[in-house]
């Protein structure tokens, strides 16, 4: 998912449910990470994760308000 160019819609209605369902697990696996403020890198980690996630929940946004079409 690139800031620079959204995704488009899934290649059919059928795709659909399954690109929510994965985009929720992604969020929710983000919301379990526990943060490790003594590694390198750590800060950079979180932000890439905010971002991420922000992203994941963009798009299941975006998929919900798709109208089917029919196949």
């Amino acid at each position: 998912m690139s800031a620079e160019q959204p995704p488009g819609p899934p290649a059919s209605a059928a795709d659909r449910p399954k690109m929510i369902a994965d985009l929720h697990e992604l969020v929710e696996a983000l919301n379990r990470r526990v943060p490790h403020p003594d590694r390198a890198g750590e800060t950079a980690i979180a932000r890439d994760s905010a971002g991420l996630k922000e992203a994941a929940e963009n798009r299941i946004a975006q998929l919900e308000d798709t109208p089917e079409r029919p196949e």
